[in-house]
């Protein structure tokens, strides 16, 4: 019979969860200092841009909205006519 092998100690597990904690520190203060630059990147884009290119960006954001309404209901079809197809070949049925 093979022996069971011992558990493993617990300074193991405290220093490998203190190693993920400092790598998830710098990549937090990464992600942080990316996104304040992106954020005041747009604002400053915004308080330069002119009326027009203001209305074009909302209708933009309108037809994306809209588009991604009418993907969510092709694909929710599609979906039920490939489930409508494998019931109505037996994909389902068990096997005796």
């Amino acid at each position: 019979m093979p022996t069971k092998k011992p558990a493993p100690k617990k300074a193991n597990f405290d220093k490998k969860f203190q190693t993920v904690k400092k790598t998830m520190q710098t990549e937090a203060k990464f992600v942080e200092k990316e996104s304040k630059e992106i954020a005041t990147w747009i604002g400053r884009r915004r308080k330069v841009s002119s009326a027009e290119e203001k209305v074009y960006t909302i209708v933009w954001i309108i037809l994306l909205l809209l588009w991604l309404y009418v993907l969510r209901q092709m694909l929710g079809g599609m979906i039920l006519l490939v489930i409508w197809i494998l019931f109505v070949t037996g994909f389902f049925h068990r096997k005796n």
